[in-house]
């Protein structure tokens, strides 16, 4: 084992503890985390990788091929795959048994993440990683600072409108006969009648094999590392799963890194000696707030704020002599009247404006719509922007039209809502951009707002988020 200015010694055990003492100097705030990753020797896997559980396992023959700063970069990449929760994040994208070309192309979206994080150390980064200038030449559409699902979605694109890659043809059985009577084994170029090593090197080359014999584009890619915390795909190497890790011990460590982070960046000391630069990656510590504090999801929030409206209709209920009273056997010689309570009727109006024809907006729109769907079942959609554009029941989301595009007045909108369909509860999808109605409306209003801007207090707001 060599650091880039010395040789020395280490039993394997030892290197991992080096490489975890050098990980301080990158990352102090780190350091309680990666202290904390439990060692695994295994011999033949080739690299390091980290489980979801906190285990890091090593190859020997590996570590003592990297320098004390190349470790310790390998390590901490590992660990940032955890801390940003990559496994449960792409497990929710692709699902549990995810086609092997969309869980590589996945683990290079993530990488991506991670290399950008760890940025101010990407020198140390063992060669053929992936890395953002490569990847801004691979993929045009690529830009600093996206999410790891955002690098899925447009290398996946790509991919798809890219030809496939030639084949090679497979050599003849025959013709591999007579090339061994001129001296030369098969696949044996060298001449030297000895068959060549087959070599499994997916990352240096233009396709490598995946499971089920498919094969899979690799765009000369060598990711780092390769456990489950990267991807959630268990290894044949890995242990039995620890319960108690997602349970409590890693809320204890992130709470422990969380104040440590606060610590780093209230001492200028720390900050001049870090070797990854004075700023911590926001994406960490997103990620560490989401897991020790999650906000509630929006979704529920949105449906419970319908269920509540429309569980109380404007207006008293209606007697009618077509239901008996509860009190009818009191008075047998005289007909009651029963009560007929009113069953709440809800629309929606679909904010169409120009505000809200980016791609990302529309889509939390009709995801509060098809969540509507899914509860409800059909409801009325109005659309439009400073006027109403659209207007119909639709049961899918196939049926929803996206009329509009100029400016912005919902009060306009919603009152041709109430005046066509009298609802109980209209829900307002909107970026909240708009005028508001001068005084509380006769319907509950209930605003799926996709933005932070003003909502009135009289209304039901509920915040629809970025994705993650």
């Amino acid at each position: 084992m060599r650091t880039e200015t010395e040789s020395t010694i280490l039993s394997p055990a030892d290197l991992i503890t080096a490489f975890r003492i050098m990980a301080f100097k990158f990352f102090p705030y780190l350091s309680s985390y990666v202290y904390a990753l439990q060692p695994v020797e295994r011999r033949g896997m080739g690299t390091m990788a980290i489980d979801k559980y906190g285990r890091l396992y090593y190859d020997p023959e590996f570590c003592e091929k990297q320098t004390m700063e190349g470790g310790a970069y390998v390590v901490i990449h590992e660990a940032m795959h955890l801390i940003l929760r990559h496994c449960h994040r792409i497990e929710r994208v692709l699902g549990p048994n995810p086609p092997p070309q969309d869980m590589y192309d996945m683990n290079i979206a993530a990488d991506l993440v991670v290399w950008q994080a760890m940025e101010g150390v990407a020198k140390h980064m063992p060669e053929g990683g992936v890395n953002l200038p490569e990847a801004l030449k691979k993929y045009p559409d690529v830009r600093p600072n996206m999410t790891m699902e955002e690098y899925f979605s447009i290398i996946k694109k790509q991919r798809q409108e890219q030809p496939p890659p030639k084949q090679e043809p497979k050599p003849d059985p025959e013709q591999g006969e007579d090339e061994g009577e001129k001296g030369q084994g098969p696949g044996d170029p060298s001449g030297s009648g000895e068959p060549e090593e087959q070599k499994d090197e997916p990352g240096q080359g233009q396709s490598g094999q995946g499971e089920g014999d498919e094969e899979i584009v690799t765009d000369g890619w060598q990711p780092v590392g390769g456990g489950s915390a990267a991807d959630g795909q268990s290894r044949d190497y890995e242990e039995a799963p620890d319960p108690n890790w997602e349970a409590f011990q890693e809320d204890e460590l992130l709470e422990r890194v969380e104040q440590k982070i606060e610590e780093f960046e209230d001492n200028p000391h720390l900050q001049n000696g870090c070797m990854a630069g004075p700023h911590v990656p926001d994406c960490l510590k997103v990620a560490i707030k989401d897991k020790l504090r999650p906000t509630p999801d929006p979704w529920s929030r949105l449906a419970a704020a319908v269920g509540l409206a429309a569980s109380k209709p404007v207006g008293m209920p209606d007697s009618t002599y077509r239901k008996f009273s509860r009190r009818q056997s009191a008075v047998p010689e005289v007909r009651l009247r029963g009560v007929h309570k009113l069953t709440p009727k809800a629309a929606v109006v679909l904010d169409t404006s120009g505000s809200m024809c980016d791609g990302e907006t529309q889509a939390k729109a009709l995801n509060v719509i098809a969540q509507g769907l899914r509860a409800v079942g059909q409801f009325p959609v109005v659309a439009g922007d400073t006027r109403a554009r659209s207007s119909k029941t639709v049961q899918n989301l196939k049926q929803v039209t996206w009329d509009g595009g100029g400016g912005t007045d919902m009060t306009v909108v919603l009152e041709a809502a109430d005046k066509k369909y009298k609802p109980d509860v209209i829900v307002l999808v909107t970026d909240g951009y708009t005028p508001w109605p001068s005084q509380r409306t006769r319907y509950r209003l209930v605003v799926a707002c996709t933005t932070d801007a003003h909502v009135p207090e009289w209304a039901v707001a509920c915040r629809i988020p970025n994705k993650e």
